[in-house]
């Protein structure tokens, strides 16, 4: 794991040198949280994030690779790209527990059931997908305490990676957004509507992979896709990449299948 989390910050920081890029906020750890601009040539704005579930860091690699492709494009919309939303668990994730240089939170972790691999959340053991203000903590699967998954924190929004990401919502108010996951091959859409907006929301999931199932959401809340449907409305979708039946944490060997159906996705999006 010590050579791929090199190569992704390698990959990270070679970008930073040909795309235009900012910090949007910090992890618990200190981290920065970059996000890449892709300008476009009208004012509408397109949030396209992963590696927020640490185990998933197959995302950001997909993410760098689409910017990677997408830099060379003339684009109708300005497209921001965070590939690591969660900088602290891809590297618990990537190197293990001890790899915190932090007394407390290593005697946080020796409580945790899942091995470091499998490990989902945040420094401090919240789920940053169950930490937004959107039906914050009703969700079917979410945990009370620290845990390396499904702890939704101590209120909505009360972790800085979820503040950053926020803050750039807010700031862009997207007309578009896409949050990688994995895995199953699934396209959540939707979130407590009906009626016009739940069949636009379908509309246009339709239009994004062919072979993925679409799925409306339900018991889910406090997630990115739905902090931003609940509050603007927009074109918002998980999108869970990789067969179901690859385990945790998908391995860099199915990154050019997963990249063969995804790669053009956000390209699509630049259409809607």
């Amino acid at each position: 794991m010590d050579i791929i989390y090199k190569i992704l910050l390698d990959k990270i920081n070679k970008l930073k040198k040909v795309v235009k890029h900012f910090v949007i906020g910090k992890s618990y750890l200190g981290k920065d949280i970059i996000c890449f601009k892709l300008k476009g040539n009208s004012d509408n704005n397109i949030i396209v994030q992963g590696g927020m579930h640490a185990r998933e860091y197959i995302t950001s690699f997909l993410i760098l690779e689409q910017i990677e492709l997408m830099k060379e494009f003339n684009l109708c919309n300005n497209f921001y790209f965070i590939p690591v939303s969660n900088p602290d668990g891809v590297q618990i994730a990537m190197l293990g527990y001890n790899s915190v240089n932090d007394d407390l939170l290593k005697q946080l972790y020796s409580k945790f059931k899942l091995p470091y691999p499998l490990y989902k959340a945040n420094a401090i053991g919240v789920d940053i997908n169950t930490n937004f203000d959107a039906y914050w903590s009703c969700g079917k699967c979410n945990q009370f305490r620290p845990s390396s998954q499904n702890f939704v924190g101590y209120g909505p929004e009360s972790e800085s990676e979820t503040q950053a990401l926020v803050k750039i919502t807010e700031r862009l108010k997207p007309k578009v957004t896409l949050s990688y996951h994995s895995k199953g091959e699934v396209i959540y859409y939707g979130f407590y509507q009906k009626g016009k907006d739940l069949k636009r929301q379908k509309k246009y999931a339709k239009m994004l992979l062919s072979n993925y199932k679409l799925v409306s959401t339900k018991n889910s809340c406090g997630g990115y896709k739905d902090y931003n449907i609940k509050k603007y409305n927009n074109l918002s979708y998980t999108i869970e990449v990789g067969n179901n039946n690859w385990t945790h944490p998908i391995g860099m060997d199915k990154l050019k299948n997963i990249k063969e159906d995804n790669i053009l996705t956000p390209l699509i999006c630049d259409k809607f």
